[in-house]
């Protein structure tokens, strides 16, 4: 159950009326994942790979960015789940 809830947050599913009016906003979530996730394997393949991209850390600091990004929000925008 804490898993769905989890999910559910995350996706943002229950801010859309009807999320079973079709797949428009399915397909609109998975569009917005794929995006980010081509971005940053190209910020990967810039670096000259996942191994030229270890090297530097690089992996390592944007992990530790994007948590004291969300850790350091004090609208509540993006609440910590988990």
């Amino acid at each position: 159950m804490a898993i769905q809830l989890i999910i559910n947050k995350e996706l943002g599913l229950a801010k859309n009326e009807n999320p079973l009016q079709g797949s428009f906003i399915i397909e609109e979530l998975t569009d917005l994942v794929e995006e980010a996730v081509l971005t940053e394997f190209d910020r990967i393949t810039e670096r000259g790979g996942v191994l030229g991209a270890m090297e530097t850390m690089y992996q390592r600091s944007r992990i530790q960015e994007e948590s004291l990004y969300y850790e350091t929000l004090s609208t509540g925008e993006y609440p910590i789940i988990g």
